[in-house]
C-alpha cells in the first residue's frame, strides 16, 4: 500500500508541471491563431468594400456603416495613409461596456478616387480565452 501511495504521489508531482506547461502553450497558441485569423478577416472585409466601391454599390456600405463595422470616406488624392493594424476600445450600447476591437486602416485608390477605409472587428477578451484554456 505504501508503494502505491508513493507512486501516486510521484505521478501527481510529474503531472502538474506538464499540465501547467501545456496550458501555457495552448494559451499562447490560441492567442496567436486568433490574432492571425482576425487580421486575415479584416483584410478580406477591406477587399469586399473595395469591390463594392468599384461597382458603385453604396447601399451595402451604408448597412456596414449602420452596424458600426466600417468607416469609408473619400479623401484628397495626395493624402497617403499607411496600412495600420491597431487595437482599440469601442463602447457597446448593447453590453453597456467597452469592447476590445482590432482595427485596420488603409488608403485605397478606386476608380481614380482616393478612399480612407477603416474596418474593425471585436476581439475575444482575455478572460474568455483563459476560460476556454482552463475548461479544455
Amino acid at each position: 500500500m505504501k508503494l502505491l501511495t508513493k507512486t501516486s504521489r510521484y505521478y501527481i508531482l510529474y503531472t502538474i508541471p506538464v499540465i501547467l506547461f501545456s496550458s501555457l502553450f495552448i494559451y499562447f497558441f490560441l492567442l496567436n491563431e486568433i490574432g492571425e485569423s482576425n487580421q486575415s478577416l479584416l483584410l478580406t472585409r477591406v477587399k469586399v468594400i473595395e469591390n463594392h466601391l468599384a461597382k458603385g454599390n453604396s447601399s451595402v456600405l451604408t448597412v456596414f456603416e449602420a452596424n458600426n463595422e466600417v468607416y469609408v470616406q473619400e479623401i484628397d488624392k495626395n493624402k497617403i495613409i499607411p496600412q495600420t493594424v491597431k487595437d482599440t476600445l469601442m463602447y457597446s450600447d448593447i453590453d453597456k461596456e467597452y469592447i476590445s476591437n482590432k482595427m485596420i486602416e488603409v488608403n485605397k485608390i478606386i476608380n481614380g478616387k482616393n478612399y480612407h477605409i477603416k474596418v474593425w472587428k471585436s476581439n475575444i477578451e482575455l478572460d474568455e480565452l483563459m476560460e476556454v484554456v482552463f475548461v479544455v
